[in-house]
């Protein structure tokens, strides 16, 4: 039991570093959003002035290629900056919910008693949230990488799915199930007490 205690203990704290660290990588998503904002004029000169010239990115990078920089593309360009820091910022956002729910799941656990009353519901939340999350995660993949085709040439675009996300929704909901199990024996076991 003292095992488990000194787990949930260390993953609360870990969760909570973590939790503001996403915190303050939404922030600079933000930031930058408006930044890019404000300096959309700019950049689309440069655009049409041809700094950004045959600028070419990491080979390894699924997106390698030249970057057309003609003025048609300099707003392509920003919007597909915007989207991908909105992304950024959405993705910060459902982190930091799922997190808030995992400490909360934590905490009864903490006290030496893992079968209390809220541990199932927080587990079919965090099932929910993983199947919300793996759905926008496909929806949001093929935005931006269609709003990169526009910008990128020489490269082809090609679309793979990830479902993984709905097997761990299913342990997220069978654990669920499980735990609410444990929470009607724990309170047959307090009952009898």
């Amino acid at each position: 039991m003292k095992n488990m205690m000194k787990t949930a203990k260390g993953l609360d704290i870990f969760a909570r570093i973590l939790f503001w660290l996403l915190a303050v990588c939404g922030a600079v998503c933000v930031i930058s959003a408006i930044i890019t904002c404000i300096f959309s004029p700019q950049i689309k000169s440069a655009f049409t002035s041809g700094e950004f010239h045959n600028v070419l990115l990491i080979d390894e990078h699924p997106m390698s290629s030249f970057l057309e920089p003609t003025a048609a593309n300099a707003s392509a360009f920003i919007n597909l900056c915007l989207s991908a820091l909105v992304c950024c910022v959405l993705f910060s956002a459902a982190m930091m919910y799922g997190l808030r729910i995992f400490r909360h799941i934590l905490s009864p656990m903490k006290e030496g008693s893992p079968f209390a009353g809220s541990v199932s519901g927080d587990l079919r939340k965090l099932g929910w949230l993983t199947l919300i999350f793996g759905g926008a995660v496909i929806l949001l993949s093929m935005v931006l990488q269609s709003a990169a085709a526009k910008i990128f040439v020489g490269r082809m675009m090609t679309f793979s799915f990830d479902f993984s996300f709905l097997f761990v929704a299913a342990v997220l909901f069978l654990c669920s199930y499980i735990f609410r199990y444990g929470e009607a024996l724990q309170q047959q076991a307090d009952e009898t007490l």
